[in-house]
């Protein structure tokens, strides 16, 4: 459902304007969707000795993995909602408690015998997006703070995180009478 509402608010919104005001209405509907579904990282269930076949752990691994996307995609759009027709945010990052997508090869895999290859002892899983997000807004440098290494739709989800926190600063600091500047303290804790 979370992903129809996705491509019907993408349409509404960019494909004719008598729509506009139901792509608001489906953004709510999709909002409510995601947050019924769950914020949080599923827990996963593991096979015993090898009881459960290859193509069974793929493919519970593959519906985590495209519902993950899923609800951090619609983030990202939501929050391209917000930009573009300046609107508050109907869904907050604070909200997502889910991990960062996998790796670009694990995700390609065609089948589960190529997705079994990619998986090795001791792999690690993608840094919960709070996390990585954390690690982000203290600035810090070191490049083994963040490990494994985002995949690059985790990078482009990390951005709008970091875009909405921006927009709603900016937001906030602007004085509703005049024009006005970011002060150098939220400068400094959005940067």
């Amino acid at each position: 459902m979370a992903k129809t509402l996705l491509i019907l608010v993408g349409f509404a919104t960019w494909e004719r304007k008598d729509l506009l005001q139901q792509a608001f209405a489906l953004r709510g509907l999709l909002v409510q969707c995601l947050r019924d579904n769950g914020l949080k990282e599923e827990e996963t269930t593991t096979a015993v000795n090898g009881s459960m076949p290859r193509s069974a752990i793929w493919d519970q691994w593959l519906q985590r993995e495209s519902s993950r996307r899923t609800k951090l995609v619609a983030f990202c759009y939501i929050n391209v909602h917000s930009v573009a027709y300046n609107i508050h945010p109907l869904l907050w990052s604070s909200e997502l408690h889910l991990r960062l997508p996998c790796c670009t090869p694990d995700w390609q895999a065609a089948s589960a015998t190529q997705w079994l290859a990619l998986q090795r002892e001791g792999k690690e899983d993608q840094m919960l997006f709070q996390q990585a997000l954390s690690i982000l807004l203290q600035g810090t440098t070191r490049v083994e703070s963040v490990h494994p290494i985002p995949s690059p739709i985790g990078n482009y989800i990390l951005l709008h995180a970091l875009l909405q926190r921006i927009h709603v600063v900016r937001e906030l600091s602007f004085p509703a009478t005049s024009p006005a500047k970011i002060s150098a303290t939220e400068l400094y804790t959005i940067s």
